[in-house]
């Protein structure tokens, strides 16, 4: 008989469930498939194992048609919804985010996915780009660094827990090893071009007004606290933006993106 759990939290591919008083149970929905749910449960096990920032994985569930995961639950508040709570203050919020990116960007020794790869094999999903334009993205970054720190790569505010004793990361399927930078210009390009859903529209408008600046802000101290320039981040713009058009973008996000990529592919010829 399987036990009775309660559910505390909904997210676009999945649902949170309360497990144990310091355990919660991540279930997929029925169109994810178990290798997806299983990737994100190895990532996860293999760094919690060696790093504290992010949540312990323990085992892997299926239930009926649906497969997830025991992990701990972390008791805080997201980034996020402080940064909206109190936009006035989000130069404050877009430092302290720089802050803990850098921290958990950490030297990694063991066989890991590569960022290389897997930009190459977002952008071969990538909507609105020409097979002959993803073919010119991939052979522009053959000659970018490789690097070898560990890259979370959807790495925003609401993936960050503010908890009593440190931030905790969350959401590390994406994860893998690479030059840091490239992670901090995934960063960049989310917090300045996404689409994020508002439904009260002079907060959306707000948010819109402001979300340059919150790039702005944290690439200014991101940059001050490792040492790299702007030019390391608008090296990665290109690939890391047609990866981006993989996650079925809103079509005004897309656009935006289409028109980023080309302008750069011009750059560079």
């Amino acid at each position: 008989m399987e036990r009775e759990v309660f559910l505390i939290g909904k997210g676009n591919t999945a649902e949170i469930y309360q497990w144990e008083e310091n355990k919660i149970l991540k279930l997929y929905y029925e169109y994810m498939p178990k290798e997806a749910a299983n990737w994100e449960y190895e990532i996860t096990k293999q760094l919690s194992d060696r790093f504290t920032f992010l949540p312990k994985a323990y085992e892997k569930i299926q239930r009926e048609d649906r497969y997830g995961a025991i992990y701990e639950k972390i008791t805080g508040k997201a980034m996020l919804g402080e940064l909206f709570g109190n936009l006035k203050e989000y130069k404050f919020y877009c430092r302290m985010l720089a802050g803990i990116h850098k921290d958990i960007q950490k030297h990694i020794d063991f066989e890991f996915i590569s960022v290389k790869d897997k930009l190459r094999g977002d952008i071969a999903r990538a909507e609105h780009l020409t097979e002959a334009e993803k073919a010119e993205v991939n052979k522009y970054m053959d000659r970018l660094p490789e690097g070898n720190r560990l890259c979370h790569f959807d790495f925003h505010p609401d993936n960050v827990i503010l908890t009593d004793k440190r931030p905790i990361t969350i959401d590390w399927m994406t994860a893998c090893k690479g030059e840091p930078v490239a992670d901090a210009t995934r960063t960049v390009v989310m917090l300045k071009y996404s689409d994020i859903p508002e439904p009260n529209p002079f907060k959306k408008k707000l948010i819109s007004f402001l979300q340059g600046r919150m790039a702005a802000s944290y690439l200014k101290e991101y940059l001050k606290i490792t040492g790299y320039h702007l030019e390391d981040i608008k090296k990665w713009e290109l690939p890391v933006a047609a990866a981006r058009l993989s996650e079925r973008r809103p079509e005004g996000e897309a656009k935006i993106l289409v028109k980023l990529i080309r302008r750069r592919l011009k750059d560079i010829e």
